[in-house]
């Protein structure tokens, strides 16, 4: 028996290397640029799958200015990161 189980962000973020003193985390929107470097963070508290296998998961994201590339995601080895630190 498949169940789906949707999972929400729990903290959002960008940074900006123009701006590396800049906390970006209370803005209401996240940014993603490649001039200057501008990357998006996103946490998610993965609960509740207990011993059952995971067979897909999909990431939903609505573009403002859709990009030709897509746009590349990587996983972030730490989680101690926050909303209101992150610089």
């Amino acid at each position: 028996m498949q169940t789906t189980l949707t999972v929400r962000a729990s903290a959002d973020a960008y940074t900006s290397k123009n701006s590396p003193f800049t906390n970006f985390g209370t803005r209401t929107t996240l940014l993603v640029d490649g001039s200057p470097v501008t990357r998006t963070y996103l946490k998610f508290p993965v609960t509740g799958i207990g011993t059952r296998r995971i067979v897909t998961a999909k990431l939903q994201l609505y573009a403002v200015d859709p990009s030709d590339t897509g746009g590349r995601l990587h996983r972030v080895p730490s989680t101690s990161w926050a909303e209101s630190t992150i610089r």
